[in-house]
């Protein structure tokens, strides 16, 4: 199916919009990156197998909150080994769990040396830049506009070890030394911002940073003449910017809250690279009913 009227209607949008309880950061993410994407999965409830992509970066992440839980318990650091370890094991399962849609020079054994690689690194250079004061916090955020709670999870919430200050740390894994490494990717996600606000709100602290650790894999194995091994990077917004990203952060959750209220879904915008057979399975040449994403180049982008 490749018809328009694939599309989500104005009425389902609003019956969508209607039996919501809360709205999560990732949904306002996913609605301002592409409306009908937004559609097809959470008002459609079309499902699709998890990329690799996804599968490594929960598995990465649950080690570095097993890292950050055994801190809090006993003061030390798990070793980078065993870090590694607790991510390849927590991978395994996700892959039994629910098998992922692999793309042509994907490969198990590919995703878990990228996993293990991201998980010692992560034991290594990042976790020890914040000292944990909560690990996986739940946290609810009202914005004036929406109707519905925000509600989410933070990753990290604790203090720098270089400054001292009260920090909301959440890690990215990714695939691409451009993304999530600059002051306007962090600016582009809704995601610091809420949990900035809902942080400062809920636990009365006055959060002074927001940073995203990332992980940039650079083990494409099969896809690169020469396999180069993951490195990391880190950016940080500094305190003067928290209240920007804040009050940013409010305005795209209104604007996504009205999308879909409305019906009014729009696409990705023209030239995103995720709107590619090759990133979007609802895209129609991957077989999905998008009539909208732009073509492939080789079958591939």
């Amino acid at each position: 199916m490749t018809r328009l009227d694939a599309i989500p209607d104005a009425g389902e949008c609003a019956a969508h919009a209607a039996a919501l309880t809360h709205f999560s950061p990732s949904a306002v993410a996913q609605a301002l990156k592409c409306g009908v994407q937004f559609g097809f999965s959470r008002i459609r409830g079309l499902k699709l197998p998890p990329g690799v992509a996804l599968l490594v970066g929960g598995a990465a992440a649950q080690s570095a909150e097993a890292n950050r839980r055994d801190y809090m318990s006993h003061g030390t650091w798990l070793d980078p080994s065993t870090a590694r370890d607790w991510a390849v094991a927590s991978l395994d399962r996700r892959w039994i769990e629910e098998p992922p849609d692999l793309k042509p020079g994907e490969s198990r054994g590919d995703a878990t040396d990228d996993v293990a690689a991201h998980a010692e690194i992560h034991a290594r250079d990042l976790a020890p830049l914040v000292i944990p004061e909560r690990v996986e916090q739940a946290v609810t955020l009202r914005v004036d506009g929406v109707p519905v709670p925000v509600e989410g999870y933070v990753d990290v919430i604790g203090r720098s070890v270089q400054s001292d200050r009260v920090v909301v740390r959440d890690d990215k894994t990714t695939g691409s030394s451009t993304r999530w490494t600059g002051l306007a990717d962090l600016g582009d996600s809704p995601q610091l911002g809420i949990y900035a606000a809902a942080v400062a709100g809920a636990e009365g602290l006055a959060v002074e940073d927001v940073s995203v650790g990332v992980l940039v894999s650079r083990v494409v194995h099969s896809r690169a003449k020469v396999p180069k091994p993951p490195n990391v990077s880190t950016a940080v917004l500094a305190t003067e910017h928290v209240a920007p990203l804040v009050a940013r952060a409010e305005q795209q959750t209104r604007a996504a809250w009205r999308m879909i209220q409305s019906g009014a879904l729009a696409p990705a915008p023209e030239g995103a690279w995720w709107c590619a057979p090759k990133w979007c399975g609802y895209h129609a040449e991957a077989g999905g009913p998008c009539p909208l994403g732009r073509p492939g180049k080789n079958g591939e982008e």
